[in-house]
């Protein structure tokens, strides 16, 4: 199961039914497991973007998250935080665009408008990064690096030259092969297996959209 907005509760509906299940890049919402979860380490990714943006001398920060009930956006954002708490930092603003290109656009625009002076924004994906960095190049002509944009994900057109987007990687194809590994050995038991946690490692990836070491 890989759905954004129905993973938590479908996988419980399942496992009552004695359905064996698998969360891909999902975490149930229920302190106790009930479908083993295959994810990235969202949190980890959250806290590397918070950290090199401090680091590189950003301090009004913002951050645009995805859809809210989702565990990816919730456990980025909960990492970013943590770290700006722990270098005495606050979240300078914070918009919600819902994994959406044009309602990002209307995030960036909002956060410059109330909040001119943010000098950094963290986007919960690429997507949204790639929209609030054409809103803060082409409308605001504002430079880049200057103010840092840094994404998640690291989708293909992340790396494109007009772009070059610092970002966080998922080991994506690791993702696919724990999970297919998990369902061959399900498939293979007479019964469903003790649920599991499988959380593996994010990368930060810098590119040009964050100031230089």
């Amino acid at each position: 199961m890989a759905s954004t907005m129905m993973s938590s509760r479908l996988a419980k509906d399942c496992a009552e039914a004695g359905i064996p299940v698998i969360l891909f890049n999902r975490v149930s919402k229920d302190q106790e497991l009930v479908a083993s979860e295959v994810t990235s380490d969202n949190y980890a990714g959250g806290r590397s973007a918070a950290r090199l943006l401090i680091q590189r001398g950003y301090r009004k920060i913002a951050f645009v998250a995805g859809a809210e009930d989702t565990s990816t956006n919730a456990e980025r954002e909960r990492g970013f935080l943590d770290v700006l708490r722990e270098y005495r930092q606050s979240l300078h603003a914070r918009e919600v665009s819902n994994y959406n290109f044009v309602t990002s656009q209307s995030a960036t625009r909002a956060i410059f408008k109330h909040r001119p002076d943010t000098d950094a924004v963290f986007f919960a994906n690429d997507h949204m990064a790639i929209a609030g960095l054409d809103v803060i190049r082409q409308e605001l002509k504002l430079s880049v690096p200057q103010i840092g944009v840094i994404g998640f994900d690291d989708v293909p057109q992340a790396a494109w030259g007009a772009y070059q987007l610092t970002t966080i990687t998922q080991d994506v194809q690791a993702m696919v092969d724990t999970t297919v590994d998990l369902l061959i050995s399900n498939s293979k038991s007479n019964h469903v297996s003790k649920p599991r946690r499988i959380t593996l490692p994010c990368t930060l990836v810098e590119r040009a959209t964050t100031r230089a070491a």
